[in-house]
C-alpha cells in the first residue's frame, strides 16, 4: 500500500484528521473522481474508514492506518512524525500546567494564540516542543499567566 505515491499522500493527509474526498483531492492535486480507486484499496487494507454525511464522503485513518502513517511520517518527515489524536501527554507536563491552570488536559487541547492558534498538544514531538516547555516553565515561575 505504501508503494503507491497517491495512497501515501492520502495517508499523510489523513494524519491531520478526518477529511472529505474533495479536501484530499486538493491536497494531492487530483480530481476527486480519480481518488476512488486508491481510497477503495486503502479501505480494503483496513487503513482508512469512510462514512457519508449527506452528499459528502469523509475519510479517516484506522488504528492500522495510524501505524503506517506514523512510520511514513518518520521516513518522510523525520523531525515531525504525525501524532495520533488522544496520545498521552507526559504526566510531568500535565502536572506543571496544573500548577497554573484549573484543567491542564483541556488547556493542551485548546487552540492557543501564543502558538499561532495551534493546540499545545500539537507541538509535542515537534521542533516546537522546547518552546512549549519553556512557556510552561515560565508560567510556573510567575512570569505570565
Amino acid at each position: 500500500m505504501a508503494s503507491d505515491p497517491q495512497r501515501v499522500s492520502i495517508l499523510v493527509a489523513l494524519a491531520d484528521g478526518e477529511a472529505e474526498t474533495e479536501e484530499l483531492a486538493r491536497f494531492i492535486g487530483q480530481d476527486p473522481g480519480g481518488l476512488s480507486h486508491s481510497l477503495a484499496h486503502l479501505r480494503l487494507a483496513d487503513l482508512i474508514t469512510s462514512r457519508r454525511i449527506g452528499d459528502k464522503a469523509l475519510h479517516a485513518l484506522t488504528a492500522k492506518g495510524w501505524a503506517l502513517a506514523r512510520f511514513l511520517g518518520w521516513v518522510v518527515f523525520p523531525a515531525e512524525p504525525p501524532r495520533e489524536p488522544g496520545m498521552e501527554i507526559d504526566p510531568k507536563l500535565l502536572s506543571d500546567v496544573g500548577e497554573v491552570m484549573d484543567d491542564p488536559e483541556q488547556w493542551f487541547h485548546t487552540p492557543n494564540s501564543v502558538f499561532e492558534g495551534r493546540k499545545p498538544v500539537e507541538l509535542l514531538g515537534t521542533p516546537d516542543e522546547p518552546r512549549l516547555r519553556n512557556r510552561i516553565e515560565a508560567a510556573r515561575q510567575g512570569m505570565f499567566s
